[in-house]
Order: C-alpha cells, then sequence, then structure tokens
C-alpha cells in the first residue's frame, strides 16, 4: 500500500466520522429546537388559562392554539428521541404545528372581535372616566394610590397605578 492510498483511506474514516458526528449534531439541536417550542407553547397556555380565569366579562380562546402547539412539539420530541416510527410521528408533528400556526392566528382574530363587541364604552363616551396622575408627572413613576369611587350603590376606593385612566362605572365596589 502506498502513503497516499493510507492518506485516502484515512480521510474517508474521517469524513465518515464527521457525517455521523454532524448527523448527531443536528439531531441534537432539532431536539433543543422543538423541547424550545414545547415550553412556549406551554407557557401561552398557563397564561392563555388564567387570562381566562381572571376575566369574567371577555371569553378569551387563545389558549386553545397553545394546547395544538405542545401536542405537536411533543410529537416532535417523541419522533427525533424514538427510532421506530420515526418519520410518521415527525409528519404528524409537522402537520399539528401547522394548525397550530393558524389556529393561533384565527384565535388572535376571534379575540380581538369578542373584546371590541363585549368592551363596555359607555362611561368613556360619557366622559366618568377620570385620569389619575402624582402630580409630579415623572415618567418612571410607577406606584399605586387609593383613589375614591362612587359606584352605582354605594362608594368605595379603588386602588389606581399613577398615570393611567380609570373609570369608576367599571369597577365593581362590591368585590
Amino acid at each position: 500500500m502506498t502513503t497516499g492510498a493510507i492518506r485516502d483511506a484515512a480521510d474517508r474514516e474521517k469524513s465518515a466520522l464527521s457525517q455521523a458526528e454532524l448527523i448527531k449534531r443536528r439531531n441534537r439541536m432539532a431536539i433543543w429546537l422543538v423541547l424550545g417550542m414545547l415550553c412556549l407553547s406551554l407557557v401561552l397556555v398557563i397564561l392563555g388559562l388564567y387570562t381566562t380565569t381572571r376575566t369574567e366579562s371577555l371569553s378569551i380562546t387563545g389558549y386553545t392554539s397553545g394546547v395544538i402547539l405542545a401536542f405537536g412539539s411533543f410529537l416532535g420530541v417523541l419522533g427525533l428521541c424514538l427510532e421506530e416510527n420515526r418519520k410518521q410521528l415527525l409528519v404528524a408533528a409537522i402537520v399539528f404545528l401547522s394548525f397550530g400556526i393558524i389556529a393561533s392566528f384565527l384565535c388572535l382574530v376571534v379575540d380581538g372581535v369578542f373584546i371590541v363587541f363585549n368592551m363596555d364604552v359607555r362611561p368613556l363616551k360619557a366622559g366618568r372616566c377620570q385620569f389619575y396622575s402624582s402630580g409630579n408627572s415623572y415618567i418612571y413613576e410607577n406606584y399605586y394610590a387609593s383613589v375614591p369611587c362612587q359606584g352605582l350603590t354605594e362608594s368605595c376606593s379603588m386602588k389606581v397605578r399613577s398615570g393611567t385612566c380609570y373609570c369608576c362605572d367599571l369597577y365593581d365596589c362590591a368585590k
């Protein structure tokens, strides 16, 4: 064997090893990407559920797309980690992620339409909303103060952040 043939054999082994290493690196990066998408979709679900339970007069549907995205990301993690049924799992993950992206856009539009139609702007149009500032008008002020409110049946005080508008008609003094 000549030295050229030995060098060629060593280069082939080196390139084959680097190919396997390259595939392993791609797989690892794909797993991290899909795990990041899974975490973000779970944050979307948690924030959506939190917002839904906190708003009484508005219905929020945006978190449903987070459920679809989380399921698609979970299928993607399974498809990348398992050897059997890899192709089917990755195809299903792509389909669910595509549906999740489309659903998130539709939920954004639906939530916007519901908010526009269900928001009560009568106190704002009647001029019964006030602006609270502490008087110093610094931009970086961020503290709360108690402001007296006269509701329909009783009067109470509510906490308002400086530099914000508030409407006593929209605030429920009974709570």
